[in-house]
Parts: structure tokens; C-alpha cells; sequence
């Protein structure tokens, strides 16, 4: 028994195997995405037979947004043709917001022809969606080239012409575009002429926060708040009617407000303020001073918290009003928080 397994072991160990022929190795390359790219989408637009069909497919155009380089202006003119025979608004937003991301996303894309195509665009445009999108789009694009102080001005020029419309969503980025792109140049430079264009920007900003709408209010103090913060010098006339803000009935209105009497605190601290008796006047930042301590007291706590941090960086506050302070409102809402306790 032993030597059959041995002879077995010896037959299997000495078995020899003949190799098949060689497998041939694959070689795959990956072929351009014709038939997913942006550009095979834009070009089937005039194909699609309902607005719904368009809108999935400008969001599947926004999903793979690539363009060969050569490819983006045909784009754009395809989508510029769509937009002018588009009946729903909610497309022609879209379409707004695909110019936005070619502009910032695809390589070759003419900023330039994009914002003119844009304006024209939303030139004759009935729906307010539209042109506040339009108006973002602008804002966006106009960024990229805020070098060009020419272009600005006429951006800002065309959010001037739509200040106009009724609906507070395009005020809002009108708002926002004039604060963000006007140019603002260094003191040293400024002409006459360009000092008077800016005092008047300021005052159509200040103007707009007695709009109607809670939302262009605040967006209008905000704006002022933006072209502070980009270098321009803003007027101390602007105090009273910011003072008279924080008493609005909205929260959102009564913050910024706060920020801006703060502002203008600091900004002109030997200012005289005549007071409600007409008679007697105080330095303007102490006036400030008082009106941040009270809004410690607000219904919001946005606001309460907020006027709580600017009144350790309010400067040069007169001593007798710092310890009138303390001595008894601070005190005095301590000892109330004491008994709810």
C-alpha cells in the first residue's frame, strides 16, 4: 500500500503543465463624455418640448459644467436664444445663474460678454426673480474685474435704473451691487467731481432706509455699513435718521442700526447733538454711548448681545456718563436679575 502511494506522490509531483498563450493586456482610454458634457446639453435645449424639460436639463448642464475652451461662447449664445424664447421664469433664472458659474468655473469664458449679455438680458424683463438674479449675476461677475472703474460705474449705473422696481428681493442686490462695486478711490486722488458722485451715492443708500420693507431697510444701512468698510468716509448728517432706526419694529433693522450709531460714535466723537428739549447738547459719541446702553434692554437678544460687545469699543466716552452708567442702569438690572433669581 505504501508503495502505491508513493509511486502516486511521484506521478503527481512529476505531472508537468503547459502553459496557454499569453493573454493580451487592455489598453483602456477614456473617451470625451460626448454624450454627458455642458456643451452636448446646451446644444439639445432647442430640442426640449416643456419648460420642465429645459430645467433638468440646465440642471444637469450645471452639474457637469465643463466646456472646451472653443466651446464656450456657442454656449452661451445658445443660452442667451433660450432664455429670449423661455416663458417660464424660473428657466430664465436658471439660465442667469448658469452665466454666474461659466463666468467663475470655465476657462475661456469672456467675463465681459457675459455681463453685457446679462444687461441686455434683463433689460426688458417683467418678472422681479429674474432681474434680482440678473443683478446677483452682474455682482459676481463684476467682482472678478473690479479693476476696471469704467465697467463699475456702469454696473453700478444699470442697479441705479432698477432701484426703481417694487419687489424688496431686487432693491436688495441693487443695494448690495451699488456698496460693493462703486469705486472707491484714495482721498489723496479724489477730484472734486468724484467726491460730490460719492456723497450722492451715499445719500441714495440713506435714503432707502425708510423704505417700506423691513428688508430693503436693513439692507440699505448695511450697504452704507459696506462702502465704510471698502474706504468711503461717511457723513455725520447720517446720525439722526440711524438713531431714529433703533426703534423700528424689526430686529433685523434695529442690529445693523446699532452698528452704525457705533460707527458714527467713534468716527465724530466732538460732534454736538442737541437734545429733545432743543437746548441742551452732548459730545455726539456720549449721545451714542447712551442709546448702545440702552439697547441692552431690547426684546432681541441679537440685539442685546451685540450692544453689550460695542460698548466696551466705544472710545473716548465721558467719564460722568461711564459712571452714571455703572452706578445705576448696569447696577440696577443686576439687582432686578437678582430677585427673578
Amino acid at each position: 500500500m505504501a508503495a502505491v502511494l508513493k509511486k502516486r506522490a511521484l506521478a503527481e509531483y512529476n505531472k508537468s503543465f503547459q502553459d496557454g498563450p499569453s493573454s493580451k493586456k487592455l489598453h483602456l482610454a477614456k473617451k470625451p463624455l460626448i454624450g454627458s458634457s455642458a456643451a452636448a446639453f446646451v446644444g439639445l435645449l432647442e430640442k426640449c418640448k416643456s419648460s420642465d424639460e429645459a430645467l433638468q436639463l440646465l440642471l444637469r448642464i450645471s452639474d457637469c459644467l465643463q466646456f472646451q475652451e472653443s466651446d464656450v461662447e456657442e454656449a452661451i449664445k445658445k443660452l442667451s436664444e433660450h432664455f429670449q424664447s423661455e416663458e417660464e421664469s424660473v428657466v430664465r433664472v436658471k439660465i442667469l445663474w448658469l452665466f454666474c458659474d461659466i463666468g467663475l468655473e470655465c476657462p475661456g469664458a469672456n467675463l465681459n460678454n457675459l455681463i453685457d449679455e446679462t444687461i441686455h438680458l434683463i433689460k426688458n424683463e417683467t418678472s422681479h426673480k429674474v432681474i434680482a438674479q440678473g443683478i446677483a449675476t452682474l455682482l459676481k461677475l463684476g467682482t472678478k474685474l473690479s479693476d476696471d472703474k469704467i465697467l463699475m460705474m456702469r454696473l453700478v449705473g444699470v442697479a441705479r435704473d432698477n432701484l426703481k422696481d417694487t419687489s424688496h428681493q431686487v432693491k436688495c442686490k441693487c443695494l448690495q451691487l451699488i456698496s460693493e462695486l462703486y469705486p472707491i478711490y484714495p482721498e489723496s486722488d479724489r477730484t472734486v467731481e468724484m467726491t460730490a458722485e460719492a456723497d450722492t451715492i451715499v445719500k441714495l443708500l440713506g435714503d432707502y432706509s425708510n423704505a417700506e420693507d423691513a428688508r430693503v431697510r436693513c439692507e440699505a444701512f448695511q450697504s452704507l455699513l459696506t462702502l465704510h468698510e471698502r474706504g468711503q468716509t461717511l457723513s455725520a448728517s447720517l446720525y439722526e435718521p440711524v438713531c431714529a432706526a433703533l426703534s423700528d419694529d424689526y430686529e433685523i433693522v434695529r442690529e445693523v442700526a446699532l452698528k452704525l450709531v457705533w460707527l458714527l460714535g467713534n468716527k465724530y466723537p466732538e460732534n454736538s447733538v442737541t437734545l429733545q428739549d432743543g437746548e441742551t447738547t452732548i459730545r455726539l459719541v456720549d449721545d451714542a454711548f447712551i442709546r448702545i446702553c440702552s439697547a441692552v434692554n431690547d426684546l432681541c437678544m441679537q440685539v442685546r448681545a451685540l450692544s453689550c460687545s460695542l460698548l466696551g469699543t466705544t472710545r473716548a466716552v465721558s467719564d460722568r456718563f461711564l459712571l452714571q452708567t455703572l452706578d445705576k442702569q448696569l447696577m440696577s438690572n443686576m439687582k432686578v436679575g437678582t430677585l427673578f433669581c
